[in-house]
């Protein structure tokens, strides 16, 4: 009997041994280089989450609109109630003619 067939009445055929060693060798390069995976893998964590692009939902367009629109008249009637009442009138009566002029 050689080796290999005492072994093999033990159990340990030639592929399970080869099995062992290739896992042996890739416990052994994991255990020496541990830190350079675990940078590894901490550095691809960062990429994916840096590279994420995060779900954004537009606002419609027309409510931009109206925003906008609200903006601009309201800063045209502070500049009518300022010029209004630059010119002597009450600011109650301003306000009438603003009120006025929108109808």
């Amino acid at each position: 009997m050689n080796l290999f067939e005492n072994l093999a009445a033990h159990g340990l055929t030639i592929d399970v041994m080869q099995i062992m060693i290739i896992s042996a060798v890739f416990i052994v390069l994991i255990g020496m280089y541990w830190q350079f995976f675990a940078i590894g893998i901490g550095g691809m964590f960062c990429l994916y989450v840096l590279a994420g692009t995060p779900e954004v939902k537009p606002r419609p367009l027309n409510d931009w609109k109206d925003t906008k629109i609200q903006q601009i008249e309201d800063q045209r009637k502070k500049e009518f109630l300022k010029d209004c009442e630059s010119l002597g009138d009450s600011h109650d009566r301003c306000i009438n003619i603003w009120l006025d002029k929108e109808q």
